[in-house]
């Protein structure tokens, strides 16, 4: 995600998967170091972003998300390491990360002009942002804190939808729909 706190033009959406079971371990951190927490958006691993402006979200749109994301069946995810990426981030891994991947593919090839992260990544890594903007020195300790306690206590999630939130003038994200994953759009 992009950590400016303020919304810019075509980076007003985003398609997530919240994962609620991490914010015990991750909130105060995600609070002090993440600034998307401060805006509303919750411990997530992200799908697809920037994403559509909420204008141009219309009945359409949604229906081509179900049908994209209800041929992903539900699936398992357990979060027992940390990662880093430049910039200072500390993040924790999923495992698996293929479903991730694929629904990010699928999404992406859906809507061939919201590449991920605008393209900037030739291929994204999933990811539960812990800390971003850290120095070097407190990046590795927060990622040997964050390591420790999942040693103790991995993080385990049922993954069932993906979340779009759409972001107001005021910088806040807001949870607009959950689109099921597992779904027959047919059927609809």
């Amino acid at each position: 995600m992009n950590d400016s706190p303020r919304p810019t033009p075509g980076e007003a959406s985003a398609l997530v998967i919240e994962v609620p079971e991490a914010e015990p371990l991750v909130g105060a951190w995600r609070q002090a170091y993440d600034p998307v927490s401060k805006y509303g958006m919750p411990a997530h691993v992200t799908v697809l972003y920037p994403f559509q402006e909420p204008h141009a979200i219309d009945p359409a749109t949604l229906a081509q998300l179900l049908d994209t994301i209800g041929d992903h069946p539900p699936f398992t995810v357990t979060f027992s390491s940390v990662g880093t990426f430049p910039g200072g981030v500390v993040y924790l891994a999923p495992d698996p990360p293929r479903p991730f991947v694929a629904l990010t593919e699928s999404v992406a090839a859906a809507f061939p002009d919201f590449p991920p992260y605008g393209g900037q990544f030739r291929e994204p890594i999933p990811h539960l942002t812990v800390a971003t903007g850290l120095g070097d020195d407190k990046q590795a300790r927060l990622a040997g804190v964050v390591a420790s306690a999942l040693e103790v206590e991995p993080v385990t999630s049922e993954i069932t939808a993906v979340s779009l939130f759409t972001r107001g003038l005021d910088g806040l994200w807001v949870h607009r729909t959950a689109i099921p994953l597992g779904t027959d759009a047919s059927l609809a």
